[in-house]
């Protein structure tokens, strides 16, 4: 068990080491990149094969100790990998959707120069590395490792075409948000240390460690709101959400890699492994649960507004995040870590297929400008519905055993709040989800761009294998919940499936001829004020960023302009006086030396004599 583990996070690590040191040819780059994730599934598959591992929440799991990290007093952080269920799903899960991501750029980025093409694939195995390091990490120190690796290579990546001004904005946006949360994270760390007086998991998620949450209830709400504002943070989440739809500027498989198997999921597997502080904090349990709800219902209709389809599957995947965020934080982490797998395989699917719309279309995202690519792009039309009837919760694809079993825990765990916000959503996504799906395929052709259809072999098996999963994933989900004890409930399962099938039929009824003219009441002033994610940008900008920026801008001036020229004035008008008197006594009159050497030495005798006892 241990050496796959092992393999498995060094395999990545050590390719975005060759890719960033090495001046490897072209095709190396790509084999390189590639087969180091290759690898990293292969070892999580024989990690799956060893033994499945506990669930969390419960207590139990392997900690496989490298070594010991640091040593201070009561402080001891050691250096290891700790294995269980919920490590071993999130491993496999970013392995093998990151290995069809990888295989899918090897053609998608074929335009790229040589250091590009190379920087790209660094990039991209550095993501996945440092997202095995968060699930696999056995400390929240170390955990914190891999959480800041995977900002960082977010803001790379999402600043891939550093030429556009956009994509710099946005890479940068992504980072000072994804700061924010890093602070809660540390500080939240620090209380529980302060708490329990650990941080390994071994102790942490214990006996010992619940002792003395319960023991601090103040204590246990505030770790609870931290890490919440952490996983917030990178999971797109309210109030920290608005970065995901600006990191579309970065490459389609980039925001494949980001919504299906790295970056987002990341606060969900934060709330997961931590289910021992929600556990103590119903408060902050309770908090988190409703805002993740609040956001998928939120983020749902500025999807159904929204007309570039990029930033409409990532409104979709702030969504489905909520559902997520909503069912571990009240403690359902069977279904909540069972969407993180279903929503991998169609939302990795649907942004593969639209990289192949784009590519056909010279990269345009504006659905008004599509239309009628049915018949010359196949593939992609017929794994778009596959990945869209999975979002939509149809039965039998595999968002609807995910989704509904997150629904169903709600309603029958008595979280009303939660469960109307999260059912509503339900009603919206196949609204959106359609809509977008007919603006695209069905009709005549909108745009005057060429259709250069046809998709190199790199590009097709990958969202082959991805529709496969699509449609049959739920077998993946319901062997999940089925493993750790929660299953699925008929009243929800009927509720939901009623739910998804309205919003169908409201999509289908407006938009079924694929006729943009359906279209017109987007262009409304709520829509467009819906479609500005209800003003919350302007807040942040004329709120916060505007005044900050006002006042760096009157505080610099101020100081630059005039005290610290003053200061610079004064420090060199000292020096030059200083220099001048010191050069007064640099006369080369030898018996100043010895006069000045003599009052040295009985200035040190004095010293001596007065203070050494």
């Amino acid at each position: 068990m241990g050496i796959f583990a092992t393999v498995a996070l060094a395999a990545p690590l050590v390719g975005a080491l060759l890719l960033s040191l090495l001046r490897l040819p072209r095709q190396a780059q790509g084999l390189t990149g590639t087969g180091s994730i290759l690898v990293a599934f292969a070892a999580a598959l024989g990690l799956a094969l060893t033994g499945f591992g506990p669930a969390p929440g419960h207590g139990g799991g392997t900690d496989l100790v490298l070594g010991t990290w640091a040593v201070a007093a009561s402080l001891h952080v050691p250096l290891g990998l700790w294995l269980d269920g919920l490590t071993t799903v999130f491993v496999l899960v970013i392995t093998g959707v990151g290995l069809l991501i990888h295989v899918y750029s090897l053609a998608y980025m074929a335009g790229e120069d040589r250091a590009d093409y190379g920087r790209y694939f660094a990039g991209m195995n550095l993501f996945v590395g440092a997202m095995l390091l968060l699930v696999l990490a056995d400390s929240l120190p170390l955990l914190a490792v891999g959480w800041a690796g995977v900002g960082l290579a977010s803001y790379l990546l999402i600043g891939f075409w550093y030429q556009r001004p956009a994509a710099v904005v946005a890479a940068r946006k992504a980072f000072i948000l994804n700061t924010v949360g890093d602070v809660g994270l540390v500080l939240a760390i620090a209380v529980l240390f302060g708490t329990t007086g650990r941080m390994d998991f071994q102790h942490l998620l214990g006996s010992s460690g619940r002792q003395a949450l319960a023991a601090h209830p103040g204590a246990a709400v505030a770790a609870g709101l931290l890490l919440f504002l952490a996983a917030a943070a990178k999971s797109a989440q309210l109030p920290l959400q608005s970065w995901l739809s600006d990191a579309m500027e970065g490459p389609t498989p980039v925001s494949a890699l980001i919504h299906a198997a790295t970056m987002v999921t990341a606060g969900v597997y934060l709330i997961a492994r931590m289910q021992v502080v929600f556990q103590a904090a119903p408060v902050a349990a309770a908090w988190a649960g409703d805002l993740g709800a609040l956001t998928a219902f939120g983020a749902a209709t500025v999807g159904a507004v929204s007309y570039d389809i990029k930033r409409l599957l990532a409104y979709s995947t702030m969504s489905q995040i909520g559902y997520m965020i909503a069912g571990v934080s009240f403690g359902y982490v069977a279904a909540g870590v069972s969407h993180v797998v279903t929503h991998a395989f169609f939302k990795a699917l649907l942004f593969m297929c639209v990289g192949l719309v784009m590519h056909a279309l010279g990269d345009e995202r504006d659905m008004r400008q599509y239309g009628g690519l049915a018949r010359a792009l196949p593939l992609a039309r017929w794994g778009f519905l596959a990945g869209v009837l999975a979002l939509s919760g149809i039965p039998p694809f595999a968002g609807f055993w995910s989704k509904d079993a997150i629904l169903g825990d709600l309603l029958r765990g008595g979280h009303p709040l939660a469960w109307v916000l999260l059912a509503l959503a339900a009603l919206l996504t196949p609204f959106y989800a359609f809509r977008a799906y007919y603006l695209t395929f069905g009709g005549e052709r909108r745009g005057k761009q060429a259709v250069h259809g046809g998709a190199a072999v790199s590009l097709r098996w990958p969202t082959v294998v991805l529709a496969v999963l699509a449609v049959v994933g739920g077998v993946a989900a319901v062997a999940l919940q089925h493993a750790w004890g929660q299953g699925l409930d008929g009243t929800s399962m009927v509720l939901s499936t009623v739910l998804a099938l309205v919003g169908w039929g409201a999509a289908w009824g407006l938009y079924r001829n694929g006729d943009a003219a359906a279209d017109r009441w987007t262009a409304g002033v709520l829509a467009g004020v819906v479609r500005a994610e209800y003003g919350w940008e302007g807040f942040w900008q004329k709120g916060l960023v505007n005044p900050v920026h006002a006042l760096a801008a009157g505080l610099g001036q101020a100081w630059e302009g005039v005290s610290w020229q003053r200061a610079q004035g004064s420090v060199a008008a000292v020096a030059t006086a200083g220099g001048r008197a010191l050069g007064l006594w640099q006369s080369g009159v030898v018996r100043r030396y010895a006069v000045s050497m003599s009052c040295g030495v009985a200035l040190i005798l004095i010293w001596v004599l007065a203070f050494a006892h």
